[in-house]
């Protein structure tokens, strides 16, 4: 039968009837469907390298749903080959499920990389940003290596995926690396299934890929581009670079190696384990007795905020004549992460002393990642960069609608409940503004376009003075869930599995029957404020209590919890509506820059963007 035409990659080899004479054994096919994070992690190449070393004919690609293959063989080699598949799979792929079909043999002739396809992406999962693979990092500091001092190296291994993707199936055209065209060497590489960058959708190197650039405050380049990182270390040597105001928050630092950070601070095994990991989260480490670190990074405590650097661009910096640099997020306070360049010069040119840029889009907002361990077990204080988009797998009682629980007013983050798997959004922030709105808007409409989510139950957060609440009824769907203080309890028992919902309200037998029910309940009070209208659960259909445990599992962090009562009320900026109407049209952004409020829901994307990092020497006088 003729060759697939739908191939990017043909491997050489005998075919089936020049390796078995027929009737030694018998030739089998099956198709596979593996569903999880599958996709950008090197997965492909791993099937086509594991098919030559079996004698394996067929083709695998990529699809909406996830990774398809279709294998085609003498029986026991066909075996061999699936077992491979499942016992060593690439470290940063997970697979969730897998799906065997047996079907009549083909007659294939070679194993071949066949084009994606796309279709339903129910299936299919995006992986996280992670940090550069030691392969790459050898390479940015290797002077006779083309990639040396590139500040965007990576490739299966390493390198941002979900910051960069704008749709499945995850491919260069759906990436903000689009724009880029590879130059011959880059191309080679991503087209050869032998080359640890074959299909690396960010693959770029100094002449084809994304540009470094420094300037002033003003916009105005200093010196040449190519010199930006040596005009760089210049600048953090005179302590003048890029700094924030902040009179009582922690700051993090970024240390050059794991060395550097056990010169000032107690290191355990744990905690070493996650500084190293691919995901590179920030870790709070308890300070050694006579620690260098000024106290002023972390105000009253005695630890301190820690990572190790995770992209290139950091690895560069590091290399200079600092081996420890303060890092912040780049915005203004109360504001989203700065991800446009000429928001940044407008946003941050009263903050920062330069400006540190480069041209490749950011689609996907996500903050570092920030975690403790405490006795010996891992808690997150902040879940995202390194670990978004990774669902959290849970045990639903019974099949459950797709399920969406807005989150909180303050460090806000998302989730999406998805039979079972509740995917946990990135950092959202702070959303008591229109940009903060904005972010929690677009960020949500980027999940659901990613895991093709259309919620048909939202729960949110009863206080009416919520812009979350206020985001959560815009959205369309079957259902709207105002919760209560009880909610909280879940995600703290989703979080350590136990079963049962102590303290919930036993379910409606219908809407009329539970609203009235629930006005004979007594009003809960607020902890920190004054009492709180009852808002109970009034669904506009009934629901059943599995579905409403969903709905209340998904209200907040699995990982992050938050106050349900933020401030009293007196507190809180004035509502002439008393609803948060006119708290919400009160935006830092207008105020600061003129910009006009954001469309409702739902909203486009339409950001040109970099990042920008504020970054500052740090003194150990």
């Amino acid at each position: 039968m003729p060759k697939d035409h739908g191939t990017m990659g043909t491997r050489d080899g005998p075919t089936i009837a020049e390796r078995s004479e027929p009737g030694d054994e018998r030739v089998v096919r099956c198709s596979l469907l593996l569903k999880g994070t599958v996709q950008g992690v090197g997965f492909r190449p791993f099937v086509y390298h594991m098919a030559g070393i079996h004698g394996i004919t067929g083709k695998v690609g990529n699809s909406g749903t996830g990774l398809v293959i279709e294998a085609e063989g003498p029986e026991e080699k066909v075996e061999s080959f699936l077992k491979s598949l499942t016992q060593s799979p690439p470290a940063l792929s997970q697979i969730t499920s897998l799906q065997r079909s047996d079907l009549p043999p083909l007659g294939y002739n070679s194993f071949d990389i066949a084009l994606s396809t796309d279709f339903d992406r129910s299936g299919a999962l995006i992986p996280p940003d992670v940090a550069t693979c030691p392969d790459c990092r050898e390479e940015i500091l290797n002077t006779l290596d083309r990639h040396y001092q590139y500040p965007f190296t990576n490739c299966t291994g390493c390198g941002p995926r979900f910051t960069i993707i704008t749709r499945l199936p995850y491919d260069r055209p759906a990436t903000s690396m689009r724009i880029f065209v590879m130059c011959p060497f880059c191309e080679k590489e991503y087209r050869d299934p032998g080359d640890r960058r074959f299909h690396a959708q960010p693959v770029a190197c100094p002449a084809c890929g994304p540009r470094a650039e420094l300037r002033d405050r003003a916009g105005a380049p200093c010196g040449a581009r190519e010199e930006w990182l040596r005009k760089a270390w210049d600048l953090l040597s005179e302590g003048r670079i890029l700094r924030k105001g902040r009179k009582s928050k922690p700051l993090a630092v970024m240390c050059r190696n794991l060395e550097t950070i056990q010169k000032y601070c107690i290191v355990g095994e744990a905690e070493k384990a996650a500084l190293l990991s691919p995901a590179a989260p920030i870790v709070i480490l308890e300070r050694k007795p006579g620690c260098a670190l000024p106290y002023a990074l972390a105000p009253g405590l005695n630890s301190v905020a820690v990572m190790v650097p995770y992209s290139p661009l950091h690895i560069l910096l590091l290399q200079g004549p600092c081996d420890t640099l303060v890092m912040t997020s780049g915005n203004r306070t109360g504001l989203p992460l700065t991800i446009d360049n000429e928001r940044a010069f407008r946003d941050l040119g009263q903050v920062a002393d330069f400006f540190l840029l480069h041209n490749r889009e950011i689609v996907n907002r996500c903050d570092d990642s920030l975690l403790q361990v405490v006795d010996g077990e891992t808690q997150f204080l902040r879940r995202s960069r390194g670990y978004v988009p990774h669902p959290i797998h849970v045990t639903p009682k019974q099949p459950s609608p797709m399920v969406l629980g807005i989150g909180g007013e303050m460090k806000n983050s998302f989730c999406l409940l998805r039979g079972d798997e509740a995917f946990m959004s990135q950092y959202i922030g702070e959303i008591g503004n229109l940009e903060g709105e904005e972010n929690l808007r677009m960020s949500l409409l980027g999940f659901q376009r990613l895991i093709g989510a259309e919620p048909e139950i939202v729960a949110f957060d009863a206080h009416t003075e919520y812009s979350s609440a206020a985001v959560a009824r815009s959205i369309p769907a079957r259902c709207h869930v105002p919760g209560s203080t009880i909610s909280l309890t879940s995600p703290c028992r989703a979080e350590k599995r136990l079963s049962g919902n102590p303290g919930a309200r036993p379910a409606p037998t219908s809407s009329k029957s539970w609203a009235k029910k629930a006005k004979t309940r007594p009003k809960p009070s607020s902890p920190t404020g004054p009492s709180m209208p009852w808002c109970g659960w009034r669904p506009r259909v009934s629901i059943h209590p599995s579905h409403r445990d969903a709905a209340v599992f998904s209200m907040q962090s699995l990982l992050s919890l938050e106050s349900v009562w933020i401030a009293p009320t007196k507190d809180r900026p004035p509502s002439n509506s008393g609803n948060g109407d006119e708290r919400r049209r009160r935006s830092i952004g207008h105020t600061l820059t003129g910009s006009k409020p954001v469309s409702s829901y739902p909203m486009r994307s339409s950001w040109q963007s970099s990042p920008t990092w504020l970054i500052k020497r740090l003194s150990l006088q």
